[in-house]
């Protein structure tokens, strides 16, 4: 049977899995600055701990969903709208929001994690289907 969690760990648990640090987790939960580091270490090496922080962001996150109402899908349906209107022509047939339509389709990729932070973009391997043979 896992242990029971004491209060601080419980505070470390909420605070870790609202997005804090694990060094400010441990402050908040109430530790001080100069054994927070090495004490959120030490917690996480706890089963328990970790199961602990993972129900509560599972449940950040439901919580999350359910007040923005807003996931991915949604974002990215969003930018799509964004770019066709930033790619209707004027009268005269030009493009004036260029820029926002590209960056509509940067965020885009973005949001479907086609960028690394590195900038080694992810690549996709391409299927060509050749009309003739080349020797």
């Amino acid at each position: 049977m896992a242990k029971k969690l004491d209060k601080k760990q419980k505070d470390f648990c909420k605070f870790k899995a609202q997005g804090f640090s694990n060094e400010e987790s441990a402050i908040k939960a109430g530790y001080a600055k100069t054994t927070a580091k090495t004490k959120s270490h030490l917690w996480l090496e706890k089963s328990e701990i970790k199961e602990e922080i993972e129900r509560l962001q599972k449940i950040t996150q439901q919580m999350a969903d359910e007040k923005f109402k807003y996931d991915v899908e949604t974002s990215f349906n969003k930018l799509n709208q964004i770019q066709e209107l930033a790619l209707l022509p004027n009268e005269k047939g030009d493009y004036l929001n260029l820029v926002s339509a590209i960056k509509a389709e940067e965020l885009k990729g973005k949001l479907y994690g086609c960028y690394e932070v590195d900038n080694k973009q992810k690549t996709t391997p391409m299927t060509i289907n050749f009309t003739r043979d080349y020797d």
